[in-house]
C-alpha cells in the first residue's frame, strides 16, 4: 500500500455539509431532529488480516450516538443514548483499533462497533470522555494517574495498560494481574493458551484487560472493557477444578455479559477483588 492510500484509509472529522456521498441524507434527518451540530468522523474501509470492516460514520451529540454504515447503503444501523452505555470495548492490534458501544437506544438495545487506523484513535478521545467523564464528576484538580509500582514490577505491560486504563479522577481500589497461561483441554492431548488479564476495580467502573489471544487478535493486542458499576447485575468467579480453570463471569443489568478464564488457583485473588464491589449494586460470589 502506497502513502497515498495510507493516509487516505485514515479517519477524519467533518461537518454534516461536507458527508460523503452514501452518509448524507441520513445523516441530513439526524441533524434535524437534533439540537445542535454533530460531532461527526469519517472511517473508511479498513482491513485487518482476513477482517474486512465497511466504511462508517460515527455521530454523536451531547446525548445519543449514531452508526452510519455504507453496507446499508448509508442508513442508520445503530443509535445508543449514550447515559444509558453499559459496556465500552476499546481495542487495538498494532495498526488496527476498534471501538465497540453496548446500551439502550431510542430503538432498544443496540451495538455500534467502528474500525479504524490506530494512528487516529485520538479523534475517539471526545466521545470516550463523555461517555465515562461523568462517572468521575468534579475538576479533579490535581490528579495525576497512579504510578502502579507493584503492577510494574510484576509486568510493566499491564502497568501501562492500567494508566490507560484510569479517566481524570478515578482511583485504582483494587486490581489483580493474571499471567498468561497454558491448560490441557479437556479431554484431549491439546494445550491451550488462556490470554493474560487485568481486572481493576475504581469507584465508578470495572475494567478487564485482556492481552491477544492469538486466535481472533496476535499476541501485541489488547482489549480494554469499561463496565459503569450501576449497570452491574452480578460477578462471580465459577471454578472448575476437574479442569483447573476459574470463569469471571461479569453481568450487566440490560443482559450484557463480559469475562475470562484463569486457573482455578486465582480463584482467591479474583473474588478479593469483587468483595470490594458495592454491596448495593452487585453481589459478588
Amino acid at each position: 500500500m502506497g502513502s497515498t492510500d495510507t493516509f487516505s484509509g485514515w479517519p477524519r472529522l467533518f461537518s454534516p455539509d461536507d458527508a460523503p456521498v452514501p452518509f448524507r441524507a441520513a445523516l441530513a434527518r439526524l441533524s434535524e431532529a437534533q439540537p445542535g451540530p454533530p460531532t461527526c468522523i469519517y472511517n473508511p474501509e479498513h482491513r485487518f488480516d482476513r477482517y474486512l470492516s465497511s466504511a462508517k460514520v460515527v455521530a454523536w451529540w451531547s446525548d445519543r450516538l449514531a452508526l452510519l454504515d455504507a453496507a446499508a447503503s448509508g442508513a442508520v444501523t445503530a443509535e445508543l443514548t449514550l447515559a444509558q452505555v453499559s459496556r465500552i470495548e476499546w481495542g487495538t492490534a498494532l495498526l488496527s483499533t476498534w471501538l465497540e458501544l453496548e446500551g439502550a437506544g431510542p430503538r432498544g438495545r443496540a451495538t455500534a462497533r467502528v474500525d479504524f487506523n490506530t494512528t487516529c484513535r485520538f479523534l475517539y478521545d471526545p466521545l470516550l470522555a463523555l461517555l465515562r467523564g461523568p462517572r468521575y464528576p468534579g475538576a479533579h484538580p490535581g490528579w495525576t494517574t497512579p504510578p502502579f509500582d507493584e503492577l510494574t514490577r510484576l509486568d510493566y505491560r499491564f502497568a501501562s495498560f492500567a494508566r490507560m486504563a484510569l479517566a481524570p479522577g478515578a482511583d485504582a481500589l483494587a486490581w489483580h494481574r493474571e499471567p498468561a497461561l497454558r491448560l490441557r483441554r479437556p479431554r484431549s492431548i491439546w494445550w491451550e493458551r488462556l490470554p493474560a488479564f487485568l481486572v481493576l476495580l475504581t469507584q465508578a467502573e470495572l475494567v478487564l484487560v485482556l492481552e491477544g489471544d492469538g486466535r481472533r487478535h496476535g499476541p501485541y493486542a489488547a482489549t480494554w472493557t469499561f463496565l459503569p458499576l450501576a449497570e452491574l447485575a452480578s460477578a462471580t468467579v465459577e471454578v472448575s477444578p476437574a479442569q483447573d480453570r476459574a470463569r469471571l463471569r461479569l453481568r450487566l443489568r440490560d443482559g450484557g455479559e463480559a469475562g475470562c478464564e484463569a486457573s482455578a488457583a486465582s480463584a482467591p485473588a479474583i473474588r478479593a477483588v469483587l468483595s470490594q464491589l458495592p454491596a448495593r449494586r452487585v453481589t459478588a460470589a
